[in-house]
């Protein structure tokens, strides 16, 4: 199809008048008496040239004509490789991994035809991504499928980064549909299938096998224990038993402790039955106790049967590690009133009476009714006097400035501090020109500073009810954990909201701080955060009203919650009980996670951690060593460790030095459990490839059964005819040299002709 296109270079008023002003000008010619009529005609006719080529330029014309082309496409075609494809869950008695090729090799021919009229591009995946060409239409795959994971997400993302350059016209995924997969392959597949939605990409899903398809299995799917304990305390230790298919029947489960190096011995047993589900399937809540005699780090394990014909015995157990030290947390509370000569609040109370409940804390406690201003206090800070120091609604006034300044040096120097919200905490109580300040892990803006008697300033407060949750670091943060009760593990949904709170502004939390609880709400507003100071431990914790959660029915979340705190503060959550330590974040990792860990030394006070040197080795479970690289980040030390995945315990060693002398070592353990990640629980899931095709159906997306996989073939081989792109071409003359020649030939002749006469 041909069409004709002008683009003038203006308006068509603005053309029309330069063509009207170059028309005109060819009335305007030699003088007659000089030129003869044959020299004349010549010279309009040359302007006239002109004056057509100029017009002609303008209006740009152009011929346009459209052609179809036929169109590249590819298909992209996915198989599942991952170890729960051995599943015999099929018709017959046939594994997932059979029903399978069969389904390809069916569909050979139809291959074979594809490939000649698209790019048929194949795919095996199971962590990884790997391509498999096909031959005639033939796949060369596997006789048994091993892979260690299902990283659906992660291999289709993968796959549409490998063809970004093509065209592709529909992507096939085979496979039983569960992802089963680890950091870093554990991207949510949702996220590539919306990609393909958004590029207008149809998803095809075959799910092969059954989502009812496990067998009998006990299975402990938590683990839940305190990374420090206390010598001659009892420890909690909680956990989770998932049973599937062995109801009404006496279930053994223990906690073993380690009693000897490498030796774990049950110290506790429990028979529980289980009331399986309407799916087969129960949930019993684990809890165990024992008294450690003394210090030391201990394996701890909560085990699981075996049961007779259980397949799968390799998730019967988890293991972790505890830290048992000798006990003891010398505490100094001070609390103040809203006004002068104000008595205690019931947040103070609730406080007292959650530590009284603690048997290895020590408490003194100094009320303020500022009667007497800027009293000091430079005694209590004394190193080794006390281990925690909380200020619950304690104004700047209620000590002098040598009184803080001796708490700011003593947080330095390995001291714990915590200050709690309240009308004259932070900013309100005028701690913005205190030294404390500076160990504070929020920044302190102007302005902020509240009178003895006002109401609370709304914009230093959140008021009505504010439910408190730990953020995605906090999850892991022993500060935050629960634990559990006669009826289960506790949530922290499960608590009372908080009534109100100081304003944390997000914007204002210090570089190197971690944010361990926010508000439940949009805002998530800070709640409680931390910081390192020096060699010392600060929490900033907005919330005065934790009183609530006894009053409300839930005194064992308060006494834990407070414990922990002073506990975490005091660093008795930690491994080391010399002057080097090596901290954890968590003491259980699965394979192939990163985990990150903070060394240090408590140096004396004459001396600086800047000047110290540290060395770090990895002892692997067949007592082979690898060297640690060791980084220092502000006042911190960190390394790191990744790509893991040989199943069993693993140790960090730490040296330090300082002017050529040794400060010691110090060692931390941590396990990876021997987990089959796929045949753990290899139930195929339908619902996910569902989803998946669903999110792509406006496109023709389908989730499609396996005996489906030839007929689609055949409709896409159908579609060929659809594959030609409509391409529009554009021809110009007026910018081209041919053109650009001739006008300066024309310009050229008639200016010669004009010398050659004598007009010029």
């Amino acid at each position: 199809m041909t069409s004709f296109d002008i683009n003038p270079i203006g308006p068509f008023w603005l053309v029309a008048a330069i063509a009207a002003l170059l028309v005109g000008s060819l009335l305007v010619g030699p003088s007659r008496q000089r030129t003869t009529g044959r020299q004349r005609a010549v010279l309009v006719l040359l302007r006239a040239a002109v004056v057509m080529m100029v017009l002609l330029a303008m209006l740009r014309p152009a011929i346009v004509y459209t052609e179809l082309r036929p169109q590249s496409g590819s298909l992209v075609l996915m198989i599942d490789t991952s170890r729960s494809m051995q599943v015999t869950d099929s018709v017959g008695g046939e594994s997932r991994w059979n029903v399978l090729r069969k389904r390809v090799a069916d569909a050979a021919e139809l291959l074979n035809g594809l490939s000649k009229d698209f790019d048929v591009r194949s795919y095996t995946f199971d962590r990884e991504v790997a391509s498999a060409p096909l031959n005639s239409g033939k796949m060369d795959l596997p006789d048994e499928p091993n892979g260690p994971q299902s990283a659906i997400g992660a291999s289709l993302d993968d796959i549409l980064q490998r063809e970004a350059t093509s065209r592709i016209l529909a992507v096939m995924l085979l496979s039983d549909g569960a992802q089963r997969a680890f950091a870093p392959r554990d991207l949510p597949p949702q996220q590539p299938a919306r990609q393909l939605r958004s590029q207008g990409i149809p998803l095809y899903t075959f799910t092969f096998g059954s989502s009812g398809s496990q067998s009998a299995d006990l299975a402990i799917d938590e683990l839940l224990a305190p990374d420090t304990a206390f010598a001659e305390m009892p420890v909690e230790i909680a956990g989770q038993l998932s049973v599937r298919g062995y109801g009404n029947q006496d279930l053994k489960v223990q906690l073993l402790w380690e009693t000897e190096p490498g030796v774990l011995t049950p110290v506790d047993t429990h028979l529980v039955r289980a009331d399986l589900g309407a799916d087969g399937l129960a949930k019993i809540p684990l809890s165990f106790q024992y008294t450690p005699a003394g210090p030391g780090e201990y394996k701890v394990a909560i085990q699981a049967g075996p049961m007779e014909g259980e397949r799968m015995e390799k998730n019967n157990r988890l293991s972790s590690f505890i830290h048992v030290r000798i006990g003891g947390v010398k505490v100094f509370l001070l609390d103040g009133g809203d006004f002068i000569g104000g008595g205690p609040l019931p947040e103070q109370r609730g406080v007292r009476w959650s530590l009284a409940t603690s048997p290895d804390v020590t408490l003194t406690r100094e009320h303020f009714d500022y009667q007497e201003r800027e009293r000091d206090f430079r005694d209590a800070f004394e190193p080794g006097k006390y281990d925690v120091i909380l200020l619950l609604n304690v104004d700047s006034i209620a000590l002098n400035r040598a009184s803080w300044d001796a708490a700011t040096a003593w947080i330095r120097q390995g001291g714990g501090l915590m200050m709690a919200g309240g009308a004259h905490s932070f900013g309100p109580g005028g701690f913005r020109d205190n030294s404390l300040a500076d160990a504070l892990p929020i920044e302190i803006g102007r302005a902020e500073r509240q009178n003895f008697g006002e109401p609370p300033a709304a914009d230093m407060h959140l008021s009505g009810a504010v439910a408190m949750r730990p953020t995605r670091f906090g999850r892991g943060h022993w500060i935050m954990d629960l634990g559990t009760t006669a009826e289960g593990r506790l949530s922290w949904e499960d608590v009372p909201p908080l009534v109100g709170a100081n304003r944390f502004d997000p914007a204002r939390i210090k570089v190197g701080a971690n944010v361990v609880a926010e508000s439940a709400d949009e805002a998530r507003m800070p709640l409680l955060v931390w910081n390192a100071y020096g060699n010392g431990r600060v929490l900033a914790f907005a919330g005065d009203s934790t009183e609530m959660w006894r009053r409300y029915g839930f005194p064992e979340v308060l006494k834990r919650f407070w414990r922990q705190v002073v506990l975490w503060l005091a660093k008795k959550d930690v491994t080391d009980e010399g002057e080097v330590w090596v901290r954890l974040p968590q003491r259980r990792i699965l394979p192939g996670e990163p985990m990150t860990f903070s060394v240090g030394v408590n140096v004396p006070k004459e001396k600086s951690i800047a000047e110290s040197k540290f060395s770090a080795y990895l002892v692997l479970p067949d007592h082979s060593k690898q060297a640690i690289e060791l980084t220092r980040r502000g006042d911190g030390i960190f390394g790191e460790i990744s790509n893991l995945s040989i199943a069993g315990d693993y140790r960090i060693a730490v040296m330090a030095t300082q002017n050529g002398q040794s400060l010691g070592t110090a060692e931390a353990r941590f396990v990876i459990e021997d987990q089959d990640l796929e045949l753990d629980n290899p139930a195929a899931d339908p619902d996910l490839m569902d989803s998946l095709a669903q999110t792509t159906a406006e496109f023709g997306g389908e989730a499609l059964a396996p005996e489906q996989f030839s007929s689609l073939l055949n409709q896409l081989a159908a579609k060929k005819l659809e594959l030609k792109e409509t391409v529009r071409h554009k021809k110009t003359h007026w910018d081209t040299w041919p053109f650009f020649l001739t006008l300066v030939a024309l310009l050229a002749g008639d200016w010669f002709l004009r010398k050659k006469w004598g007009l010029v």
